[in-house]
């Protein structure tokens, strides 16, 4: 029961550093915690006074709360856990519920059963690593809430046992506070990605990992100077990544439990980190060591800023077939505009090389050739920072530049190149700034990004493609020196649509 005490008092998925999803699952988590007061109350009062109808009623009415709330923060959380961790408890809890409202005889062997369950649970969930401890406790505040339903509610048959049921209450409660205070409610969960706040002197910053897992790991840090490993005697300066914001460090996590330490000057920090194991936690698919590990990690980030389970690839992994068709609608469009050839940029990865090739099709089906011309980027952040500088600069000469979907980024944009780019939603649109929003209010000075958003949302935006022109504009500021800004996708830019819908299956000149 004191592990579940915590779990209704943290973040589900999260360390408290981090937000915990949408505003209603704080307030569902303060209603759970309220009705476990209210069974826990009720069975400190038993031996006083028997329940009587509406104490029963109320009581069976907080359990349901409690089971009903916690089922569903459970449901939503980042990792769920595994249906039979969920399934026997809820059973279990409901019965006891019921029992107790309705005072059937057989209700004290539910409420022994429940016991014996959420102490067996318990039990395993303290040796077991820390992804294993979230589901535990929550299955085991699940059956004890059982037991204690029936403590609270079912009328007592002789005072001896009632004393009794009351001591053991009293110190499962008393047991559960003390843990309240002494355990940190930092934790990490193993195989989930975790942002914290870190202050070093009068510098506040922002720290993600991801994916918190063995292996190579991706630190993304908000301020300069910051250096960060797992050995305080040999750490990685971070550094910036071309088309991203921030700074970065591949920092190698061993398995099980550790640290990972930052310094900013003579400010040194430790955060608790804990990988997991082979046997605790699955593998990890995402591979944060290539070029394209920022964008991996920010998909991660927006999915911790909506409280999302983590992917399973990353973005650069394969290509969307929406974004195989904006990249044929795009070479469509500038056909019927009369170019005869197109330059195109691409680099080594899963994604850009099937881009590459969808391009290529594109070019031979509507009679353009690989050339000369404008300049299709299907890269990464990385290389398509350097070709879009080679454009802004005459080292690669061409008539505008043509961007995949997920090069929507502001540092990409920022760079005079005359950028165009498909896209299937304004990112002017509410549900758009609202991730917008979200993004800034946990990380001030990170930058929107098209794998971000599709993690928050959960999927690709609806919408006809359009193409959108990026121009840098000037900011207005007040007399008072303030940026009015507001939440926009690309901070100081504007995006433009400079088409109508288009169809990649749009006849073309020739075709």
């Amino acid at each position: 029961m004191s592990g579940g005490l915590l779990a209704v008092l943290a973040p589900h998925g999260h360390p408290l550093a981090a937000p915990a999803g949408p505003g209603w699952a704080t307030w569902l988590r303060l209603l759970v915690l309220a009705a476990l007061v209210v069974l826990t109350g009720a069975a400190l009062l038993r031996p006083v006074a028997a329940p009587g109808r509406a104490a029963r009623v109320v009581v069976a009415t907080a359990g349901v709360a409690v089971v009903v709330g916690e089922s569903a923060l459970a449901v939503l959380a980042e990792r769920p856990p595994a249906p039979v961790s969920v399934v026997v408890p809820l059973g279990l809890a409901l019965a006891a519920v019921v029992v107790a409202a309705v005072g059937w005889r057989f209700a004290a062997a539910v409420g022994v059963a429940a016991t014996a369950v959420a102490g067996a649970e318990c039990g395993v969930a303290w040796f077991g690593d820390a992804a294993q401890r979230l589901v535990f406790d929550r299955a085991a505040l699940l059956t004890g809430v059982a037991a204690l339903a029936w403590f609270a509610a079912a009328r007592p048959r002789r005072a001896l046992p009632v004393h009794g049921t009351a001591v053991v209450v009293a110190v499962v409660v008393l047991a559960g506070a003390a843990q309240l205070t002494a355990v940190d409610p930092r934790r990490p969960v193993a195989g989930l990605p975790w942002l914290r706040d870190v202050v070093f002197g009068e510098t506040a910053a922002q720290v993600l990992l991801a994916p918190h897992r063995p292996g190579w790991n991706l630190v993304r840090v908000s301020a300069d100077g910051i250096a960060v490993g797992t050995d305080p005697a040999a750490l990685t300066d971070t550094a910036p990544r071309p088309g991203t914001t921030g700074r970065w460090a591949l920092v190698a996590l061993p398995e099980g439990r550790g640290s990972l330490w930052l310094r900013r000057g003579e400010d040194v920090v430790s955060l608790p980190v804990d990988t997991g194991s082979s046997r605790g936690t699955p593998p990890s698919t995402l591979d944060m060591s290539t070029a394209d590990g920022p964008e991996c990690a920010d998909a991660a980030l927006g999915a911790l800023l909506a409280g999302r389970p983590t992917g399973t690839s990353c973005p650069a992994d394969d290509l969307a077939d929406s974004d195989a068709e904006a990249l044929r609608a795009a070479v469509g469009f500038l056909a019927r505009r009369g170019h005869r050839s197109a330059t195109l940029v691409a680099d080594t990865s899963p994604r850009s090389v099937a881009a590459g090739e969808v391009v290529r099709e594109s070019l031979r089906r509507n009679g353009m050739s690989e050339g000369h011309g404008p300049v299709v980027v299907v890269s990464g952040w990385a290389e398509a920072d350097r070709a879009l500088r080679d454009v802004a600069e005459g080292r690669l000469p061409g008539e505008g530049s043509y961007l995949a979907p997920w090069l929507l980024t502001a540092p990409l944009l920022a760079i005079p190149a005359a950028a165009v780019i498909p896209l299937r939603e304004n990112p002017q649109e509410p549900a758009a700034l609202a991730y917008v929003s979200a993004l800034r209010d946990r990380v001030p000075e990170a930058t929107a990004t098209p794998a971000g958003y599709a993690a928050w949302r959960g999927g690709p935006g609806p919408g006809p493609l359009r193409l959108y022109a990026a121009s840098v504009v000037t900011m207005q500021l007040s007399t008072t020196g303030h940026n009015h800004d507001g939440a926009r996708w690309f901070p100081g830019g504007a995006l433009a649509p400079v088409s109508g819908p288009l169809s990649a299956a749009d006849p073309t000149p020739g075709g």
